[in-house]
């Protein structure tokens, strides 16, 4: 028994399917992994992924042959929260209020997340 991962497009979408078969491998092709997401998933040549710049604008890319310059998420949900927590956009005065309020750490978190998605 080999576990094999299989690389199937679904819906225009390269995706990873690992299996424990035993399979018939002569017609099997070998895939070399180009790169890693910062949000850990391994990317092939012909996949696609989401980069952000430096400005912190979202690309999507197209067939990968190599490694973009920017860095890549595998999903547009990652690259969105990379650049929500680490975007430049609050002043220190709007730390300052939610912290002086009587509330959880989580919820505290969760307003200045908001108060982010509406600059």
């Amino acid at each position: 028994m080999v576990e094999v991962n299989l690389r199937m497009d679904i819906n225009g979408n390269l995706k990873t399917i690992k299996m424990n078969k035993l399979i018939e491998l002569k017609n099997a092709v070998k895939s070399k992994i180009l790169f890693r997401t910062e949000d850990d998933v391994d990317i092939f040549e012909g996949d696609r992924v989401y980069s952000v710049t430096p400005n912190f604008c979202i690309v999507y890319s197209g067939s990968l042959k190599y490694k973009p310059i920017q860095l890549c998420f595998s999903t547009k949900e990652a690259v969105e929260e990379y650049i929500l927590m680490n975007k430049p956009s609050l002043s220190i005065n709007d730390v300052m209020i939610e912290l002086d309020k009587p509330q959880s750490y989580t919820y505290i978190i969760k307003n200045l997340k908001e108060k982010i998605k509406n600059v």
